[in-house]
């Protein structure tokens, strides 16, 4: 059952798959938490929810920053694994294994 009070935290929800997930989540009565990494596209999305009647806020979260956490992930392009560029190939574990782990790590304490 979900309650008045329940809030939803969704990262990358700018856009995109993020979006469509909070504003379902939006349309069973959560108050949204969108998450991205540009403040002004963040306030954006929120705004859309507000200006459909739904409860939003926008929080800005950074997988590169250690004080922000996200869990989107991020792509290496068209690469092959014999010839891979090693930055971006740390780049993208990064943000896709590390990423995750931060974000698990900073919200289910609070849960």
């Amino acid at each position: 059952m979900v309650g008045s009070d329940t809030v939803a935290l969704v990262t990358g929800a700018n856009r995109g798959i993020g979006f469509a997930i909070a504003r379902g989540l939006a349309e069973h009565g959560l108050l949204i938490a969108l998450a991205a990494r540009n403040r002004a596209q963040a306030r954006q999305a929120a705004q859309s929810l507000l200006d459909n009647g739904f409860r939003a806020s926008s929080v800005v979260v950074d997988v590169s920053r250690s004080t922000t956490v996200n869990n989107a992930g991020i792509t290496g392009g068209d690469q092959r694994p014999s010839t891979a560029d090693p930055d971006l190939v740390r780049d993208v574990l990064n943000v896709n294994v590390l990423g995750a782990w931060r974000c698990y790590s900073a919200v289910i304490p609070t849960m």
